[in-house]
């Protein structure tokens, strides 16, 4: 049996897409702010010939106070204050992804136990949990300090961008443009937050219920689902169909850049004492589909 969604198998694409849209509007409302604080800063081009070779050279009396620029990206992306509990981030985009792996793998392992008579755990059991419980406890710590770090590394390079301008004599317009520049890249490094880490806490809540089975007595390995597209990295692809234990898959994931911009998921597969997945068949089918893979 397939993956019903090859590109995506995460099936968080419409996640990822909101979570950057959501980044994106913050941050371009930060740069807007502190665009409109930079245009208040008072400058005095030099005359022409004072300076050798810099003809277009510009001083200022002052620079913007740090602290109005921590201020206007940390209230933008709601990291004011260490404010807590952290709540747009992780309500609205890693605990839903959460609660989806969740909810996806628990329906999953129902159709594998079907016709045998090991028992489904309910999904509700799964997350009244202690475990559960203290998942999300750190998940939710996880976010914020992934956006707070976001909202300092912006300020710091953004304050940077300021100084040196100011320092080369450039003009206010030069470092407006590289106050955007700035804010661009940082956009960038929003979009690695949002494409890696949602894809993380579905996957992790996907074993985590994989986990709960072998606690209960049901062996259960985990089968890795590559994302089958041009942009998947080889060592992803080679591992499509392979069926491994949830902390040799974790390892894997934490090992060099594995994690970054990593679109494959996983899946339960029935093992027996062997650590064999008893379902050949499908196994074989999903092996199959990763080595055409391989021939395009």
């Amino acid at each position: 049996m397939t993956t019903r969604n090859e590109s995506d198998p995460t099936n968080q694409s419409a996640n990822r897409t909101k979570a950057n849209r959501d980044n994106n509007r913050r941050l371009n409302k930060s740069a807007k702010e502190v665009l409109a604080l930079w245009k208040q800063v008072p400058a005095k081009r030099v005359v022409k010939g004072d300076i050798k070779n810099n003809i277009d050279y510009y001083e200022y009396d002052t620079d913007i106070p740090i602290t109005q620029v921590s201020e206007i990206i940390n209230r933008n992306l709601d990291t004011d204050l260490d404010s807590r509990p952290f709540n747009w981030y992780f309500d609205e985009y890693t605990e839903r992804a959460w609660r989806s792996g969740t909810i996806q793998e628990n329906a999953w392992v129902t159709v594998l136990l079907s016709g045998t008579a090991l028992a489904v755990i309910p999904t509700e059991t799964l997350f009244l949990s202690p475990t559960y419980t203290v998942s999300l406890e750190l998940l939710q710590d996880g976010s914020y300090l992934l956006i707070k770090n976001l909202a300092n590394t912006t300020t710091s390079q953004i304050m940077q961008v300021i100084q040196s301008g100011i320092a080369s004599g450039l003009s206010r317009s030069a470092i407006a443009r590289k106050i955007v520049e700035r804010f661009e890249v940082s956009k960038s490094a929003a979009a690695r937050i949002a494409n890696t880490e949602i894809n993380r806490d579905y996957n992790n809540a996907r074993m985590g219920a994989i986990d709960a089975y072998n606690e209960n007595g049901i062996k259960l390995g985990v089968m890795h689902i590559s994302a089958l597209i041009a942009t998947t990295r080889a060592n992803h692809a080679r591992r499509h169909g392979r069926v491994y234990t949830t902390q040799a898959q974790r390892r894997w994931w934490a090992s060099g850049a594995n994690r970054i911009n990593c679109h494959c998921s996983t899946r339960g597969a029935v093992i027996n004492n062997k650590n064999e997945v008893v379902d050949k068949k499908m196994q074989n089918k999903v092996r199959a589909r990763g080595r055409e893979f391989f021939k395009k």
